[in-house]
């Protein structure tokens, strides 16, 4: 079922029009909020495809004086946070995806999530090999997806699905306890 749903939220995700504008609006709301004004050390995700785009949002956090880190894969299970300061610093990893090569971040307060699809029940589809699941299972930190509005569809969790802190979208926040 989520493989079926994986496609087609793709297709839709690859269609959106004006995802630059959007994904504009999305970091302009991002950066408004007070869990994004609180952390002083960001993960964020280099974005690809047709994923909510990042340069900007990585901008804004740099200039900011946010410590900005990035995931890595270290394994087909396992992701890393490492540090940088500039987008040039990051080199084509794996899967094609830029990654930092500076230094491990075990500090983190806020954790940037990509993916597929999202619900109002916090939960998100990714993309099936559950990196992001695992790497906020062991952290304390708070975590957002960020999403095209396009993307909202009805997930259904697994047992190992976590739940975000708050999904922001171009059109709307949401936070873990509303009952939107």
């Amino acid at each position: 079922m989520k493989k079926e749903l994986r496609k087609r939220m793709l297709k839709i995700r690859d269609g959106i029009k004006d995802k630059e504008q959007k994904s504009n609006k999305i970091a302009e709301m991002l950066t408004n909020c007070d869990f994004y004004k609180k952390a002083q050390s960001i993960m964020v995700y280099m974005s690809f495809g047709s994923e909510v785009k990042t340069a900007g949002l990585i901008q804004k956090m740099l200039s900011d004086g946010k410590k900005l880190c990035a995931p890595v894969c270290v394994d087909k299970h396992t992701l890393e946070a490492r540090e940088f300061h500039s987008i040039d610093e990051c080199v084509a990893g794996t899967y094609g995806i830029s990654e930092p090569v500076g230094k491990r971040v075990t500090d983190i307060d806020l954790v940037i999530v990509p993916g597929v699809a999202f619900g109002k029940n916090m939960h998100r589809l990714g993309y099936g090999a559950g990196y992001y699941d695992r790497f906020l299972a062991q952290i304390n930190a708070v975590s957002c997806g960020v999403f095209f509005s396009e993307q909202e569809s009805l997930i259904t969790p697994d047992e190992y699905d976590r739940e975000l802190d708050y999904i922001v979208t171009d059109e709307k926040i949401y936070e873990k306890g509303d009952l939107k």
